[in-house]
């Protein structure tokens, strides 16, 4: 009987898939991509728990329906709303509510990386600011996609496209490109470091109105929010990034290397060619568009 070869080890120096924990808000897109890439991956990335907010949104139901436990708590009924928040101590008091709410949520996940093991990397799907003990335990481990690009600075050098409507603003700041932006979570407002950004849609001529906005948007999702968060967890899961600490970029954030060379502001930048100078970096390129090639087909995420 001969014996099977045994599985080559994962990448990244760890001997085992990344597992991710995504924390996910709404119709699960994100969810979908990063799940796709397990699935064509499995010696790469592991979905390893969900994390929500609403218990009855989309990524619940792609969670059940994959057999992902998730981690659910209704924040709305537990905090309220902020716009509900009409004076400083409301708001003061929102914040604190907020805060508190995902320290349970911190100490939920560390009962279940004590029960199922470790949690590497928290992919961010989520429709809230989080603060205190979460983003203290995965600092440096935590990525969020951004609809905006967040390489426009002003005159002052602060990133412009940041909060939360950054399509709007684009089209009423006349942007003639907008593109989705995956970064590095920090206590700032969408302040950390650029991993990748995913290719650029024209919005020149498109009108300034909440319906405009709302349909680029979903457009920017599926052509720059997947493939994003695809290229960002690749590179995460083979071990392909790291932060310059000595380095700092036009807005004073860290810049990031890939593969060792250095990003300039906006990191790696999807849909260039594989002609990069330097062969690791052809490299892991090419391995990020295959990633991106395999979970979609025709701009479509690919059914599980």
């Amino acid at each position: 009987m001969t014996a099977s070869p045994a599985p080559a080890p994962a990448p990244g120096g760890r001997g085992r898939p990344l597992r991710v924990a995504v924390f996910a808000s709404g119709s699960g897109g994100n969810l979908r991509a990063v799940m796709r890439l397990a699935f064509w991956r499995p010696e790469l990335v592991q979905v390893v728990v969900i994390v929500t907010d609403r218990p009855d949104c989309g990524a619940v139901s792609i969670s059940e329906r994959a057999k992902i436990p998730v981690i659910s708590s209704d924040f709305r009924a537990e905090c309220g709303r902020a716009s509900d928040c009409r004076t400083q101590f409301e708001q003061l008091a929102y914040a604190q509510r907020a805060e508190a709410f995902h320290d349970r949520i911190e100490d939920r996940l560390a009962q279940f990386e004590h029960a199922a093991g470790p949690v590497d990397l928290v992919v961010l799907s989520y429709g809230r600011w989080i603060h205190g003990l979460l983003l203290e335990r995965f600092a440096g481990r935590m990525i969020n996609q951004h609809p905006g690009d967040l390489t426009l600075l002003d005159g002052e050098r602060n990133r412009i496209l940041v909060g939360n409507d950054p399509v709007l603003a684009a089209l009423r700041l006349g942007i003639p490109r907008v593109r989705t932006s995956t970064f590095l979570v920090d206590a700032g407002e969408d302040a950390g470091p650029i991993i990748c950004q995913g290719p650029a849609l024209g919005a020149a001529g498109i009108e300034a109105e909440r319906s405009s906005a709302d349909r680029l948007e979903q457009i920017l999702k599926r052509e720059s929010d997947w493939p994003s968060v695809i290229c960002a967890v690749t590179l995460i899961a083979e071990g392909a990034v790291s932060v310059d600490q000595g380095r700092r970029l036009e807005d004073g954030s860290h810049g990031i290397s890939v593969c060792g060379v250095p990003m300039s502001f906006g990191g790696l930048k999807l849909m260039v060619g594989l002609d990069h100078p330097d062969p690791r970096m052809r490299q892991i390129s090419e391995t990020v568009h295959e990633s991106i090639e395999s979970c979609s087909k025709n701009g479509r995420l690919i059914d599980l």
